[in-house]
């Protein structure tokens, strides 16, 4: 088998022509059409090919990320080299790519952001915006960003965010319409979130 790189060896910032940050390493890892491997219990590297498959390392690389949320930009390197022996940590080391077909995380990020960006229907874009701005009152800065980018724990945070203020007013939604208002509403909050970044 080639060279294997581990999660753990993109975070180490080694590869930093191809990765950017933990958004476009989940991109990455979540994307099936993206061969992956994972060294498992026998010391043997398997293919993971399913979403089922990636889901514990993803749920790492959001750990991940939730942690950093609590250090300063200057310590997260600092704190990279000094990972606690947890099984969050060990998962880093154990799913990763072949050398040969290490992934452009930044250019799968993109394009992932690019199918994401739905245009707007011109008559509804304040009531999404409402609801963008409701979601945003409602859950964690992290739930936000997470549903923002297409996150699953976003989304179901937003979509239990989304539930319950019907269930106020006595409305009930079906499933489609729900996804369909989750979709528009994530596309306003991802122009809204690249307006403000113009502004800094």
């Amino acid at each position: 088998m080639n060279e294997f790189i581990s999660v753990y060896d993109v975070l180490l910032d080694i590869y930093k022509d191809k990765y950017t940050g933990l958004k476009e390493l989940a991109t990455a890892a979540e994307d099936t059409n993206i061969p992956m491997r994972c060294l498992d219990q026998l010391g043997r590297y398997i293919t993971v090919d399913e979403s089922e498959d990636r889901k514990p390392i993803i749920a790492a690389i959001i750990s991940l990320s939730k942690r950093f949320a609590d250090y300063d930009t200057e310590d997260v390197d600092e704190y990279i080299f000094h990972f606690e022996a947890d099984s969050s940590n060990n998962l880093l080391c154990r799913y990763g790519w072949e050398a040969k077909s290490l992934p452009d995380f930044t250019a799968i990020h993109e394009a992932f952001l690019g199918k994401k960006e739905k245009k707007l229907p011109k008559a509804s874009a304040k009531v999404y915006g409402m609801i963008a701005g409701y979601l945003k009152l409602h859950l964690s800065p992290s739930d936000y960003l997470d549903f923002s980018g297409g996150y699953a724990p976003g989304n179901k945070a937003a979509r239990a965010a989304l539930k319950a203020l019907l269930t106020q007013v006595n409305e009930t939604i079906s499933p489609k319409p729900l996804s369909d208002t989750l979709d528009h509403t994530r596309a306003f909050a991802i122009m809204a979130i690249k307006e403000a970044k113009k502004e800094l």
